[in-house]
C-alpha cells in the first residue's frame, strides 16, 4: 500500500500548497469520509 501512498511527478500531495488547501478544505469537518469527499468535490470541480 506505500507504493501507492509516495508522492510523484503527478501527484504532489505534500507539496505545502496542496496541504494548506486541504487544512482550508477541512478546517470545518472532523469526519474523514466528510473530508474525503470535501476534497474530491474541490479537485472535480477545480
Amino acid at each position: 500500500m506505500e507504493k501507492y501512498l509516495q508522492a510523484s511527478a503527478n501527484i504532489d500531495w505534500d507539496h505545502p500548497n496542496v496541504a494548506a488547501k486541504a487544512a482550508e478544505l477541512s478546517c470545518d469537518l472532523i469526519n474523514k469520509v466528510d473530508i474525503a469527499k470535501a476534497c474530491f468535490v474541490f479537485v472535480r470541480d477545480e
